[in-house]
């Protein structure tokens, strides 16, 4: 596929193998939202992206990326997105399994090469590795499969022990027994 041109403005440029490789899509407007759904402005049709994923923002001279609670999460580098994060040039966001370069659209000196390097992401505020909250998911997927299986046997332990009740006292439960 040949490349779109340089845009003036700050730009997402398509990684990863596939037909849209190399696409620039350009940050034109204020506020940007990326997801599934057809009313985003960046519409990314994969099924672990959500539908309302994340939204870009234009703060100044910068564009910031915020996460949306989104299931397959935003990453910058690899690190999650969990509070709003500064983009710099070069910079790889990934929206769930969907990797794209951040390019600022501003010149600046050694353009073959990486502004910083990629895994310097981790002292800006907001950033977690990705392995990380990867593992706190599943831990937390482990936790809820077991809360809802003590949910369901209590649930049915209650419900033999009010249908043991029920049949016991069927047969005149309230009389009163003999007295002596």
């Amino acid at each position: 596929m040949p490349r779109s041109p340089t845009p003036s403005g700050p730009s997402l440029v398509v990684l990863g193998d596939g037909p849209a490789r190399g696409r620039r899509i350009a940050l034109a407007k204020e506020r940007i939202l990326v997801g599934r759904d057809p009313t985003c402005d960046v519409r990314i049709d994969r099924p672990r992206v959500s539908r309302l994923h994340a939204a870009l923002r234009h703060r100044d001279s910068t564009v910031v990326v915020t996460d949306l609670g989104s299931a397959g999460g935003t990453f910058v580098n690899g690190m999650a997105v969990i509070a709003p994060s500064e983009l710099r040039h070069g910079d790889v966001v990934a929206f769930a399994d969907v990797p794209l370069r951040y390019d600022s659209g501003q010149p600046f000196e050694g353009r073959g090469q990486r502004a910083r390097p990629q895994d310097n992401s981790a002292d800006r505020f907001g950033a977690v590795p990705r392995t990380a909250v990867v593992r706190d998911v599943a831990a937390i997927k482990a936790k809820a499969r077991r809360l809802l299986r003590i949910g369901v046997v209590s649930l049915l332990v209650g419900l033999a022990l009010s249908a043991y009740g029920v049949i016991r006292c069927s047969g005149g439960c309230s009389k009163p027994g003999p007295r002596r």
